[in-house]
């Protein structure tokens, strides 16, 4: 048998942690399903609003950017509404109640709307003052 190597071990902790995160949302591990659904509603609440037409701020505090990471965050909502199928989260900046499954359907069409590029691949963030592929910011 070979030697097991740091990158070896590292792929293997990766698909670890992946298939734990599966498992506690396909179990339906209460605790866990509480601690995700609290993470996120704390976070949708307060850094989602229509600045560029929608998703998700990279950061609480600075409000200068948007990214595709920060807004894969929809992947969450999209398991919290197999649990949650009618709960709803109210967004203080916008002043809406959405369900989790609309949450995803919105932040997924925003990231398709504003990251893709016509002729292929994404774009990864949007930065205030710079061009982006949609319209212009609009603050409110």
């Amino acid at each position: 048998m070979a030697p097991r190597t740091d990158r070896t071990r590292t792929n293997q902790l990766t698909g670890l942690s992946k298939d734990k995160i599966t498992e506690t949302y396909d179990r339906g591990d209460q605790h866990m399903l509480d601690q995700a659904k609290w993470h996120f509603d704390c976070f949708y609440t307060n850094n989602v609003d229509n600045t560029w037409d929608g998703g998700m701020w990279r950061e609480r505090g600075v409000r200068n950017q948007k990214d595709v990471p920060t807004n894969g965050y929809a992947i969450v909502a999209a398991q919290l509404a197999k649990s949650y199928p009618t709960a709803t989260v109210h967004n203080n900046l916008t002043n809406t109640d959405r369900t989790y499954l609309q949450i995803a359907q919105d932040i997924y069409s925003w990231i398709k709307a504003q990251f893709l590029r016509t002729g292929g691949g994404m774009k990864n963030s949007i930065l205030v003052g710079q061009p982006r592929l949609g319209r212009q910011p609009v603050h409110l």
